[in-house]
């Protein structure tokens, strides 16, 4: 049943908890009763899906548990370089939630990464971050990934030396 606050939103709650564990809720807001909807409905299929609604990493952690899995896995200075490409992301949106990341920061990003450094630079920060949301969705932190929406951008050619 649809509740509305005293600052005008509407409250949802949504359990969150699987059957045989203690109810767990947890509210959605909208500034409509329609809105309010639409966030219940995409909470509920992130918990269909097995993710934690409770689990909110920010994009410095998402990425820090990519390098430390990359970090096993690969020579220690393609490390270094992942390491230095994600340096930028983390620069620019290494606060946020990661679940607030949208196709729109992450277009946003990778824009101001082309103008700002080198549209190479945007594409490869581009592909890793792609990597690393991946990973998280593969854990069950995430339910989407909005930087394989972002277009790549066209490869810029190095003048060459004589």
């Amino acid at each position: 049943m649809p509740k509305k606050r005293e600052d005008g939103r509407y409250e949802l709650k949504v359990r969150i908890s699987r059957p045989g564990e203690p109810r767990k809720y947890k509210a959605v807001y909208g500034s409509t009763l329609r809105e309010a909807q639409e966030r219940k409905r995409a909470l509920e299929a992130e918990v269909q899906a097995g993710i934690d609604a409770l689990a909110n990493p920010s994009v410095d952690k998402i990425i820090d548990d990519w390098l430390a899995l990359k970090a096993v896995k690969n020579r220690t200075q393609t490390v270094v370089s992942y390491t230095s490409a994600m340096k930028t992301i983390r620069e620019m949106i290494g606060t946020r939630q990661a679940r607030t990341v949208d196709v729109p920061t992450a277009r946003e990003t990778i824009a101001a990464i082309a103008k700002d450094i080198s549209p190479n630079k945007a594409n490869r920060c581009r592909k890793l971050s792609a990597s690393a949301w991946d990973d998280a969705i593969m854990r069950g932190v995430l339910a989407s990934n909005p930087w394989q929406r972002v277009p790549v951008l066209p490869h810029k050619v190095a003048d060459k030396r004589a």
